[in-house]
């Protein structure tokens, strides 16, 4: 599906609030995303068929809760899809870029 691997920094390129409103920012996620913003992927989960990969990420901690999808609880997570990885010398760019602005 695409070649993101934990580690990676990866930009935000879907944003668009789920529709399901049993997922929520404040149960399932204490933050939701910034499309445009970059991210480092910190673990990637497989789902069940028919569900795409899903990421945690560095910057954000979510609460850890049942997921009915998967019968148990972990770490709410983001859908891979919602991602495009950075090439390293767009996120080298960048990372100098955020050091001489701070």
């Amino acid at each position: 599906m695409n070649d993101i691997v934990t580690g990676d920094r990866v930009v935000c390129i879907n944003a668009t609030p789920m529709p399901n409103t049993h997922f929520g920012i404040g149960k399932y996620f204490n933050d939701w995303l910034v499309e445009g913003d970059r991210y480092t992927v910190r673990e990637i989960f497989d789902n069940p068929e028919g569900i795409p990969p899903s990421v945690t990420l560095e910057e954000i901690t979510n609460p850890v809760v049942f997921q009915p999808s998967l019968g148990y609880a972990r770490e709410s997570a983001y859908a891979i899809t919602r991602f495009a990885k950075v090439p390293p010398v767009k996120a080298e760019t960048f990372e100098f870029i955020e050091s001489m602005l701070n």
